[in-house]
């Protein structure tokens, strides 16, 4: 993808002397000016040492304790230089350096807006290959409420954005840099509004207005046939693909949409249908019109169907749904499937049906009608052995070693947060980490789940000791690929449990954990909204759905850390009421802050 045209639109005063103010653009300037008329340069087009030591005091660098070589050995310098050619405040020409002309740019605004917009964007490489780590960063911040978000979000959304990079450490530190960029260019500034936003950033409206002409310039053509704008909405990091889709999505009415994408997804291989889906419910009720045309069809209307439900419409479900979903989340896994997704598959298969043999199973899903059943059910068939049961397989006994102590926290659901404070064995397998989440959290556990930490996936057989080792440490955690609720794993503390402390343990939390099938962290939102208001067209439905008499049976900051307990005591050998009072003895948590007191009504 190649961005060819750049340009600002709405233009203000505002914006330029914003601009003018900026660090980058400042010391360009103030760099243009000390060249004036002309300086010589090297035969290589760089400045003289000597001159290349007094621009670096006009521009008050501290000069390296060594004597320079030649002006690459500044970097400060050679960075402000970049900026200065890039919004041409100063012109190279052979042995020579101009930079008389940059004080007629600062009086038109228009003008100093565009140099502005060269320099950040050639900086970030976006006039060619635009990078997504700079575009997720930028994104992210062009999503978030009022512009607002911490470095660690931003820093969790590419590693979650982006699988298996050659060099994790080396994609971050870019993140970090274009942070930095986006810092000396005022598109961002530091969120001070508290004293706990010290480590938040906040877009400016130069840097809204850097967002719009980027995602603009990047956007889907609105004639694009329909495999064409998902081929290059696949290109983009999700949060990226949401803003260049807009146009493209604008071009139609919500349902006509919708229709173009389910008609696409119906006949397309699972990944694209995935895709395709995504986008079709990422715009909103306002297409319920086609969702309800595709509940009628068997099999692939599964989708429309649980979707059309979580809306708040009455829907004839088809009894092969949960089977049919669950074989298209298995088959985007690929051809060969390894023995611990097999597991995990039947598991949730009993889940869904309440059945536990395996032949029952087998027939269950090749009734299905997903094209992919019978070369599912094969694969299962062909792994030796039975589903384990949940009391042998979710044991967690800690006589003794290493305890972990994670705090899991729902991201991007807010009004209140979600998150909860567990414990569990450093030897911990993944797989039975995943069933602590899910059950500390209040999900039911009927969906597939994935464990990354954004370089790589993981699988359940892998050991929480080998991929979290020190305090501060992250991991992701996914469950229900199709509404996508993304967890995020932070290992806080490391503590010998020499009690010998029946484990896993709930010591602290908040945020009620949000309804199955709620259509994700937006659905959500959705939902928490019709309620809060009597007077919402989907008011009655959503208690319909529900099974509530009145909004005031739903509170979203109801938490129990007895009630958590409770509920992991069915993965424990011997449940034990005093374990969350002597585990807390034991690790010495510190409390962060005041703990909501649950308000769910019964």
């Amino acid at each position: 993808m190649r961005v060819v045209n750049i340009t600002p639109s709405a233009v203000t005063p505002e914006l330029a002397e914003a601009a003018l103010a900026s660090t980058a653009l400042s010391l360009a300037l103030k760099l243009a000016r000390w060249i004036g008329d002309e300086k010589v340069l090297t035969a290589s087009g760089t400045l003289h040492p000597a001159a290349a030591a007094e621009a670096c005091r006009a521009l008050d660098i501290e000069l390296p304790a060594e004597q320079l070589g030649n002006a690459d050995d500044m970097p400060e310098l050679a960075q402000v230089w970049e900026v200065a050619r890039d919004a041409g405040y100063i012109t190279v020409a052979g042995e020579h350096v101009r930079g008389s002309g940059a004080d007629a740019v600062t009086t038109d605004a228009d003008a100093v807006v565009r140099s502005w917009l060269r320099a950040f964007t050639s900086k970030l490489n976006l006039q060619e290959e635009p990078c997504g780590r700079c575009l997720t960063v930028l994104a992210e911040l062009a999503a978030a409420a009022d512009g607002v978000a911490s470095t660690a979000e931003l820093m969790d959304a590419v590693r979650l954005a982006f699988p298996a990079p050659a060099d994790l450490a080396r994609e971050l530190r870019h993140a970090v840099s274009a942070l930095a960029d986006l810092l000396a260019f005022a598109a961002v500034v530091p969120a001070v509004d508290e004293p706990e936003d010290d480590n938040r950033v906040r877009l400016t409206p130069l840097g809204r207005m850097l967002a719009e002409t980027v995602f603009a310039a990047l956007a889907v053509d609105p004639g694009a046939d329909v495999e064409t704008a998902l081929t290059m909405l696949a290109k983009q990091p999700p949060s990226v693909s949401m803003f260049i889709a807009r146009p493209w999505l604008a071009a139609r009415t919500p349902a006509g949409a919708a229709r173009e994408l389910l008609a696409f997804a119906e006949s397309a291989a699972a990944d694209s249908r995935m895709i395709a889906v995504t986008f079709a419910k990422g715009i909103g009720p306002e297409a319920a019109e086609a969702w309800r045309e595709y509940a009628e069809v068997p099999g692939f209307g599964a989708y429309a169907r649980e979707w059309l439900a979580v809306l708040g419409e009455q829907v004839t479900a088809d009894p092969r749904d949960a089977a049919w979903l669950t074989v298209e989340a298995v088959s985007m896994v690929g051809v060969s499937l390894p023995p611990e997704v097999v597991s995990d598959m039947i598991s949730s298969v009993a889940r869904r049906s309440g059945l536990s043999d395996l032949p029952t199973i087998l027939a269950v899903l090749r009734e299905s009608g997903h094209p992919d059943a019978e070369r599912i059910a094969e694969a299962i068939s062909s792994v030796q052995g039975t589903q384990p049961s949940r009391s042998d397989s979710r044991v967690v006994r800690a006589a003794g070693g290493s305890v972990y102590q994670l705090k899991v926290e729902l991201r991007e659901v807010s009004e209140p947060p979600v998150w909860r404070r567990v414990l569990v064995p450093a030897s911990t397998k993944l797989g039975t980490l995943g069933a602590v989440i899910e059950v500390a959290m209040g999900w039911d556990g009927w969906h597939q789940h994935m464990f990354s930490d954004g370089s790589r996936e993981y699988p359940d057989s892998a050991n929480l000791r080998s991929l979290l080792s020190k305090p501060g440490d992250l991991l992701g955690y996914t469950y229900d690929f199709g509404d996508g609720w993304e967890h995020r794993l932070e290992l806080e503390d490391i503590i010998q449990n020499d009690q010998g402390v029946t484990l896993p343990a709930c010591v602290d939390g908040g945020g009620a954990c949000p309804p199955e099938d709620c259509g994700g962290a937006w659905g959500y939102a959705m939902l928490k909204e019709a309620l809060a208001d009597p007077g919402h067209d989907d008011h009655e439905e959503r208690l319909d759905w529900l099974g509530l008499e009145s909004a005031e049976d739903f509170d979203p900051a109801a938490f129990s850390v007895e009630a958590a307990n409770g509920r992991l005591s069915r993965l424990r050998v011997t449940p034990d009421p005093a374990v969350v009072e002597r585990s807390a003895t034991v690790v010495r948590i510190q409390p962060r802050g005041k703990k909501k007191k649950a308000r769910r009504k019964r």
